[in-house]
């Protein structure tokens, strides 16, 4: 299911660019040629030197073949260059991301004098969170385990900022551990990124991608794939790092979200989370929710 929806991200991708991309798995999405176009199909021989070429016009929905015809040059070699490497380098390392049992990763910034840093260790199935923010000199805490139910725990600030907890329900929550089942219609929300199957997305948040220049980043060779774009109609620009060598997995993620700074560091590869739920918990009150 997790590979379904990456497939379908791409596709979705490659769609807005309007260029036929293809993937790991081999699959192509053609672009349809509209109308009042004109493309040549040239047909060169081995080491000879006859090349036949016909023109093919479409307009409105008629077409006319004009030719052959017939013209002497010298034996050439010829080589097709991908168009989309970045897309198919983004693509490379989300099913990379997914193949992998856990993944630890650390993501800070400093958006309107908000600082947070976050640490998210996630398996496949299970995870955990730890929190820490500060907004206006107001220290917010919170923690997660995911293990079958998410448990959640924080302060006042944390169940509120991180969570979504109404200011009365943040107040309620604190000293326990809140466990929120999958039959929950809270769990999707508050269990996301704690697995790796929703992590993965935080390397395709642009639509507009480019290829950069060959580096290194923490001590790796990496290749590096920019993307560009908007999020509710604030300005986006993420540059994904992506080993060079052996499995293209990401190494860092820079990202600028309306011009403020925030950093992801993927590591602790393979390793799985220490996810283990709490002795005691209470269930999530629908009334301590907005």
């Amino acid at each position: 299911m997790i590979e379904g929806m990456h497939l379908r991200r791409v596709a979705a991708t490659a769609a807005a660019l309007s260029v036929p991309v293809v993937l790991a798995t081999g699959a192509i999405f053609p672009v349809a040629a509209s109308a009042g176009t004109t493309s040549t199909t040239t047909t060169t021989p081995g080491p000879g030197t006859t090349t036949v070429s016909t023109t093919t016009t479409t307009t409105a929905g008629t077409t006319t073949t004009t030719g052959p015809t017939t013209t002497t040059v010298a034996p050439t070699t010829s080589t097709t260059v991908p168009k989309l490497s970045a897309l198919q380098e983004l693509s490379d390392a989300m099913n990379a991301f997914v193949d992998q049992r856990a993944v630890t990763w650390s993501y800070e910034f400093d958006i309107l004098g908000t600082k947070s840093s976050e640490v998210i260790h996630d398996g496949v199935k299970d995870g955990t969170f730890s929190g820490v923010s500060n907004l206006g000199g107001t220290v917010a805490r919170g923690g997660a385990v995911l293990d079958g139910k998410v448990y959640l725990t924080g302060n006042a600030a944390g169940f509120n900022q991180f969570f979504g907890f109404s200011k009365a329900g943040a107040s309620a929550a604190v000293g326990k551990w809140v466990s929120v089942p999958r039959a929950s219609k809270y769990y999707q929300a508050l269990s996301f990124r704690l697995t790796m199957g929703t992590a993965v997305q935080y390397l395709a948040l642009g639509r507009s991608l480019e290829s950069l220049a060959p580096t290194r980043v923490r001590g790796l060779a990496v290749n590096a794939v920019r993307e560009t774009g908007k999020t509710n109609g604030v300005s986006l620009v993420e540059t994904v790092y992506i080993r060079a060598k052996g499995a293209p997995l990401p190494v860092e993620a820079l990202l600028s979200i309306g011009g403020f700074p925030a950093t992801i560091v993927y590591t602790n590869w393979g390793r799985p989370p220490r996810a283990v739920p709490p002795r005691k918990s209470v269930p999530l009150r629908a009334t301590w929710m907005p």
